[in-house]
């Protein structure tokens, strides 16, 4: 059985707890047609939407990526090497830092989003972002070579908390 929750869907749910004072986070899987699979998302979801809400402190509905995006994370925090890896962010500019977490974590690589959500101008988005680029050595959302700096950008949160 599926049962679908739409945009209107999820922002009446995120309107309902507003309005209640209530916090409503939920969760989307697909393909749970059989007990074993239910059992599976139920047990990753319980084990890792602490650290998801961590990682994404602006959403309050996740997907199944999500939850795994969030325990990639959390197994890098595990290694020995994480610290090293991390450097490389910290010694980014507050306001880097802050563009680089909005951008990738939270506004899906949308400048007008991540404005809106810094109180900033698009342009200014734009130039960190650009900056950001040189510093990196590839263009931010490129694939694979961002992969690792989403990550970090979820150690980050982890580690640090949100910045915004």
């Amino acid at each position: 059985m599926t049962f679908k929750v739409g945009i209107v869907g999820k922002k009446a749910i995120s309107q309902y707890g507003h309005e209640h004072g209530v916090a409503l986070t939920s969760t989307r899987f697909v393909s749970l047609a059989q007990p074993a699979k239910i059992r599976a998302a139920y047990i990753k979801n319980r084990d890792t939407l602490a650290i998801t809400k961590i990682i994404f402190p602006h959403k309050d509905y996740f997907s199944e990526q999500d939850l795994i995006f969030a325990h990639s994370c959390q197994q890098l925090i595990n290694r020995d090497d994480y610290k090293s890896r991390l450097y490389k962010l910290e010694q980014l500019s507050a306001d880097l830092l802050k563009t680089l977490l909005a951008f990738c974590l939270d506004a899906k690589e949308n400048v007008e989003q991540t404005a809106k959500q810094l109180y900033i101008h698009p342009n200014t988005v734009k130039y960190r972002i650009n900056k950001l680029n040189n510093q990196l050595g590839f263009r931010l959302g490129l694939m694979p070579e961002s992969f690792a700096i989403y990550q970090l950008a979820g150690v980050f949160r982890l580690v640090h908390g949100d910045l915004v």
